[in-house]
């Protein structure tokens, strides 16, 4: 499945962000959080015109993208409850309860994770209102990420 997420570091050039960003997603391969990925991919052009763009010229993208945790969360713990029960009484063997508490756990604790929509990865948070308050000394990177 592909997923698309807009990382934002402080850089002083595209090349400089792209760098960043690649360096940052080494660590989440082999499976930990996407098989393989690519610069743009099928997101191109999500952002602007470019796969990197300094923010001050996608504010409004990433403002639509960022996620509210809190009530991602609550909905992932509500999905593991109502399966758990479901193995609980037997109607499913092998249910999603541990698939939903590891999610819960990722956006619960702010990790970078296959649902991360944008990622500031230079403050290590799903939240980009740091970078939102300094657009200026950040880029937007999209990413499309498989697993």
């Amino acid at each position: 499945m592909h997923k698309g997420v807009i990382c934002l570091t402080k850089a002083s050039d595209k090349r400089e962000a792209i760098s960043n960003v690649e360096s940052f997603l080494e660590s989440y391969g082999d499976g930990k959080v996407w098989d393989w990925y690519e610069i743009g991919g099928r997101w191109s052009g999500t952002i602007g015109d470019g796969d990197s763009l300094p923010l001050t010229e996608c504010v409004t993208v990433v403002e639509e993208w960022k996620q509210d945790l809190e009530a991602e969360a609550d909905e992932l713990w509500d999905k593991m409850v109502v399966a758990r029960d479901k193995e609980k009484s037997g109607e499913e063997k092998f249910g999603m309860s541990g698939y939903y508490a590891a999610r819960y756990s990722e956006t619960k604790y702010d990790s970078f994770c296959f649902n991360s929509n944008v990622y500031d990865i230079d403050n290590n948070t799903n939240n980009p209102e740091e970078a939102l308050k300094e657009p200026e000394q950040y880029f937007a990177v999209i990413v499309d990420m498989h697993n």
